[in-house]
Parts: C-alpha cells; structure tokens; sequence
C-alpha cells in the first residue's frame, strides 16, 4: 500500500511538472505571445524618412526614395479628417490629397500594437540593422509640425523578425518592438501610389449641389436626394440658372456620374507625363464646384491643354475646402470634353415632370 501512495505521488508531481512545461513552452514561443497594446495616440502628422542605399537591412533603393510629409487634418464634418502628403522635388513644394494607404498608417500608428517589448540592447540593434540608416517615421501630435520637436516619437524599422516574418523589429528609443511589417512593407514603391487620384471622391452620401463656370456658361443644380426603402438615394435634380425648372433625372444623373468619374490621368512626376510648364495657370478657362452632402466642398479648375504627341491633357487644379490647394495635374481632354457637353445638356433641359408615385 505504501508503494501504491508514493507512486500515486510520484504520478501526480509528474503531472503537475509535465504541465509546467507545456504551459512555459507555449508561453516562450513568439507565435503564442498574447498581442499588446504599445501605445494609443492621435497622431497628426506622420514623416517618413527613406533609408540609405547602403542600409544593412537590405533592399534600401526599393524603398520611396523622397522624404514625405503626410498630414491628417482636421474636420468639422462628422470627425472625417482630410489626409495630405506633402513634399519637394527639385526645390519645389508639392501637395496632393492622400489615399486610404495613409488613412490606414495613421490608424495602425495611432493603435500600434506589438507581440514584443525589449530592452534595445548593441546585440539586438546590430542584429536587426535598427541604426540611423534605416527607414523611420517621424510622428507628432501638433498640427504645425516640428521635425525637432522632443515631443516626437521617432520609429526606425530594421529587418523582419527571425521567428515570424509577419513582424519587423522597431526602435522607439530604448526599446524594441514588433509590430505587423506592412506598417513599413507599404513603402517599398512610390509615393505615387500614397495619392488620391479620384477628383470627386466617393462617399455614402450624395452630390448636394453642382456649379460649373466658363466658356460663356453658368449652370447650377440642386439635388434633394430621398432614401428609398432600401436605404439608397434617389436623386431629385433642379436647375436654378437659366430657367429654373425640375430636370430629368436621367440628364441629371448623367453629369453626376461623368463628375464622379474624373480621375488624374498623369502627375507631373509619373513616368511619360507631358511637360505642362508653357501652360497659363493665372485665369481658368473654366471651374466646377462641388458640394457633397457628406464631405468638404471641391473645387475644381481646369486650365489650357499641355502639348503631347500621343493625346491630350488638360491641366487641372483642385482646392478642397477649407483651403487646401492642391498641385496641378493632368486628365485627358476626352474627359473634359464628355463634361462640358453633358453640362449643356442640363442646360437645355426643359422642364421635367415628375410622375406622382410613392419613392420605390
């Protein structure tokens, strides 16, 4: 019996011994650390700072090769900011509204996440190649932004994690985390594919009211959009210059949609782009403004033809409310053409009578 008690004993420490080790085992492995929160922040402007050709990490030349400034700024209208890069080629300062590449950055860098929090020790920098030569952001909170601020938080990225590829190393001053590498992955192209190219942007709502100015013509329509039951817009058009009247929606629905196709076609920097330096840009040939029933009005002017012996551009310039101006573009003539054309349409219109029936 007193064998059987000792070796009941003997099992059960073994058990416990054998369970220690699984549980320390799991817990010791990358892949099962429990992610954590590294910090919550409301970052304001973001600068990315290539990294050196030479970089010990690899691959530096793959990298954006300019210095970036993206920018979210403020909004009064539903908390929806508006984001913006920055930069300078050849001593000139370039502006253009950014896409939702940098909408995500400054949500994954506002909630950055890690799996792992180390001391930064000379073993585990010369490991990752985590030094000065390596790409970084810069991040500040303050709108007017301070590239020496000590306010800042600085990340400089080196190599992927050995054990899990899916992460990067990261130096924040004296401490090395691993996020997701898609947070700096992002940048190896150009800052080309960091821009909005959509002129009129899409969103959930609807086009409010459309102005278009030049060439002898002023047109404006009024859009009283309803929900219908599936919870869509059905746009109700009204001209309010010429004969003011009800227009079709067919006509009206027609110019929305040629409007909300307008897209860049070519940036002064994008490889084949023709030279637009001999066009005028002191008085647009023509402007349209647009005022989305959620979003910031845009204006739009559209400026003389750039020579090019393949097609023709237009030059055109966007400024988004509330002041934001952005560098000129090109977009093919074509489009500019499909404008002014569907534009007379609605011009012309003549009165439209709605039929008297309960929206669908």
């Amino acid at each position: 019996m007193f064998n059987q008690m000792n070796l009941k004993y003997i099992y059960i420490i073994t058990a416990f011994v054998l369970l220690f080790g699984i549980i320390f085992y799991m817990e010791d492995r990358p892949e099962n650390i429990t992610e954590t929160s590294y910090w919550k922040k409301n970052w304001k402007t973001i600068l990315y700072v290539p990294p050196s050709e030479d970089w010990c990490g690899g691959e530096g030349k793959r990298f954006m090769r300019e210095k970036v400034k993206f920018s979210s700024l403020d909004s009064l209208w539903k908390n929806q900011p508006l984001y913006t890069q920055t930069f300078s080629n050849e001593g000139k300062d370039y502006s253009y509204e950014a896409n939702y590449n940098v909408k995500n950055s400054f949500s994954e860098l506002s909630a950055l996440k890690t799996k792992i929090i180390e001391k930064a020790t000379d073993q585990i920098k010369s490991s990752y190649c985590l030094d000065e030569s390596g790409p970084k952001f810069i991040l500040s909170e303050d709108s007017n932004f301070d590239a020496d601020s000590e306010d800042n938080k600085i990340l400089i990225f080196g190599k992927k994690i050995t054990t899990d590829e899916g992460r990067v190393a990261v130096l924040i001053g004296q401490e090395v985390i691993a996020p997701f590498n898609y947070i700096i992955e992002k940048f190896r192209t150009t800052n080309i594919a960091f821009r909005e190219r959509t002129l009129i942007p899409s969103s959930s709502g609807y086009l409010k009211s459309i102005e278009f100015r030049g060439q002898g013509n002023l047109v404006q329509v009024q859009n009283y959009a309803e929900k219908n039951q599936y919870g869509n817009y059905l746009n109700k058009w009204s001209r309010t210059t010429q004969e003011r009247a009800v227009i079709s929606p067919d006509l009206g629905n027609q110019w929305d949609g040629i409007i909300k196709g307008l897209r860049t076609d070519f940036y002064f920097d994008e490889p084949g782009a023709p030279s637009s330096s001999s066009v005028n840009t002191s008085e647009p040939e023509a402007s349209l403004l647009v005022e989305p029933s959620e979003g910031r009005k845009i204006r739009i002017s559209f400026y003389g033809l750039v020579p090019s012996a393949s097609e023709k551009y237009r030059l055109v310039q966007r400024e988004i409310s509330p002041g934001f101006l952005e560098s000129p573009v090109l977009i093919k003539e074509e489009s500019f053409v499909k404008l002014i054309e569907s534009m007379e349409r609605v011009k012309n219109a003549s009165r439209y009578e709605r039929p008297s029936q309960k929206i669908q």
